[in-house]
């Protein structure tokens, strides 16, 4: 919770900071910052929420979380719409120090997570952290462990023996699927423009319809990856996102509803993949090392949205032809498939003691 509270404090202070900027370079660089402060408070925040959640409705949880946020996305968007033309581009950065407000009640209201305290013996505190948040204190099945101090987990922990196959795999999932997610996103409205000759108009309008059907994803998962799991709803989201991707390369590009189908559909389905892969993630690290697996995860997720870009262009370039550029996000989708049908295990109604042995 310390650092959760930090990064969040230190994100809004930049944020007012980005506000002030006289020019485009101090700009990029306070952007910069801001982004880290984002990125940092984000792993923890899934961590929290992880630690918190029942075991048989932690996928319900994880969903609802990601809906709320990905209606922030939205708002964000739909109110720079409105705000910017009348009071300007700093105002969104006046807007987006408002978190600040609520750290008073994170403070009082959220304790610091039970099971984290639990793992390091504070029964004590940690029973006090249960009964903050409703909930009859535990002592018999608290797994203490009586360490001296906080344990200082490298990144390099990561691929100690006991946790090396998980890191892989959560790497490759996190990074192809990010690349076809990040592709399709950023790339579409170019594409819709450039080379399916489009209007910019029809272009950000499907664009936008893409972004409002992936906003109630959450919702539909919500319902269905505790009952159903964690596995089978990402197998097929990724099967669909290749499928979709593979029938971009083959098709006639002069069929335009059937394009922006293909396009659209598979964006929704290779974005889903991350609701799905947060909450895996988290699972299958254990208490003391979640946050930094967590946090490999989503460099890895940033990393693939900066290297996107340059391998689309680059692609293009090369060959002039959108077909390769498919058939490579093809490719990578593939490869989470592949992956998430030969080397996961189901995480569903399983306790995270359970899942970290």
């Amino acid at each position: 919770m310390p650092i959760f509270n930090v990064a969040i404090v230190v994100m809004c202070l930049l944020s007012i900071a980005c506000a002030f900027a006289p020019n485009r370079e101090v700009f990029l660089a306070l952007r910069f910052l801001e982004g880290v402060a984002i990125g940092g408070a984000l792993p923890v925040c899934i961590s929290y929420v992880n630690e918190l959640a029942p075991t048989k409705t932690r996928g319900r949880y994880f969903s609802l979380f990601q809906f709320i946020m990905v209606s922030g996305y939205s708002l964000a968007s739909i109110a720079s719409a409105y705000i910017i033309p009348v009071f300007g581009w700093r105002a969104m950065f006046y807007l987006g120090a408002a978190p600040i407000l609520l750290i008073p009640l994170v403070v009082l209201m959220l304790p610091e997570s039970p099971r984290w305290l639990a793992k390091l013996g504070r029964a004590d505190a940690a029973n006090r952290a249960l009964a903050k948040l409703g909930t009859a204190p535990v002592d018999a099945a608290l797994p203490h462990e009586r360490m001296a101090a906080v344990p200082r987990i490298p990144m390099l922990g990561l691929f100690a023996p006991a946790y090396r196959r998980r890191t892989l795999v959560v790497s490759i999932l996190w990074f192809f699927a990010s690349m076809v997610s990040f592709g399709l996103a950023t790339w579409a409205p170019s594409l819709y423009v450039e080379v399916f000759h489009l209007k910019i108009e029809d272009a950000l309008r499907y664009s936008a319809l893409a972004g409002a059907i992936y906003l109630f994803v959450p919702l539909l998962f919500a319902a269905i990856i505790d009952h159903y799991g964690r596995r089978w709803p990402a197998i097929l989201g990724a099967a669909l996102s290749f499928a979709c991707l593979l029938g971009l390369v083959l098709i006639d590009h002069t069929q335009t509803p059937l394009v922006v189908t293909l396009i659209t559909t598979g964006w929704v389905a290779a974005a889903s993949g991350s609701i799905i892969l947060w909450p895996y993630s988290a699972e299958i690290f254990p208490t003391h090392i979640r946050s930094t697996g967590l946090g490999l995860a989503s460099s890895l997720a940033r990393g693939a949205s900066m290297l996107t870009p340059l391998a689309v262009a680059g692609v293009l370039t090369a060959t002039g032809s959108v077909r390769v550029v498919f058939a490579l996000l093809a490719l990578c989708a593939a490869i989470v498939t592949l992956t998430w049908l030969l080397f996961t295990n189901e995480t569903a109604r399983k306790s995270l003691e359970e899942l970290a042995s």
